[in-house]
């Protein structure tokens, strides 16, 4: 690996630390974001990651189209939804294996 690919690395890293420490914040404060994935962190300077919600949210959406234990997403984007988000789409929705 050369010096570039390293460094590249490493920013990725950094960017990846910085959106859990926001995540820790949130959860902290007890706010859930609802749409957290890649489409809403935005990298602002080399220094500072900014977590947004750049578009709406629907849960309706997420039923769509209906299979068991898949949620929708666009193509393209890494997602993330809390646990206790998911059930509420599907009262009988059990435990999932990350949870």
């Amino acid at each position: 690996m050369n010096h570039f690919e390293e460094a590249r690395r490493l920013d990725a890293f950094k960017s990846e630390v910085a959106a859990h420490k926001g995540v820790s914040y949130l959860r902290q404060k007890k706010i859930i974001h609802k749409d957290l994935r890649s489409k809403n962190i935005f990298i602002e300077s080399k220094n500072k990651d900014v977590i947004t919600n750049f578009g709406l949210f629907s849960m309706g959406r997420l039923r769509y189209p209906r299979r068991n234990n898949a949620i929708w997403t666009s193509s393209h984007w890494l997602a993330y939804m809390a646990p206790e988000l998911i059930r509420l789409i599907d009262e009988d929705c059990s435990d999932l294996p990350f949870t």
